[in-house]
């Protein structure tokens, strides 16, 4: 549980949301998958991670990194809002 909630990005109803999360899982795990995007941006995250991708027909769906393929389009917001200072 977080002593303060902090402010994420969520999918709901079709729409990317700004939400609060109050908790944030703290496991360990045996294995990290690294996505490298076509234009050459790289996260390493769990295999269970849900990303959201689309497919040919723009239907948007979480799907966990263990599944995703070469090809894939992810969907990720281009601008993020940041408050505050970064440290």
């Amino acid at each position: 549980m977080l002593h303060r909630p902090i402010e994420i990005l969520s999918y709901v109803d079709g729409k990317i949301i700004t939400n609060l999360a109050t908790s944030v899982y703290k496991g360990r795990t045996q294995q990290l998958i690294e996505i490298t995007t076509r234009a050459g941006k790289k996260i390493k995250i769990t295999p269970i991670h849900k990303l959201l991708v689309t497919d040919e027909n723009l239907n948007i769906t979480e799907k966990p990194a263990s599944q995703l393929k070469t090809g894939d389009y992810l969907i990720a917001p281009r601008h993020l809002p940041v408050k505050g200072t970064v440290k």
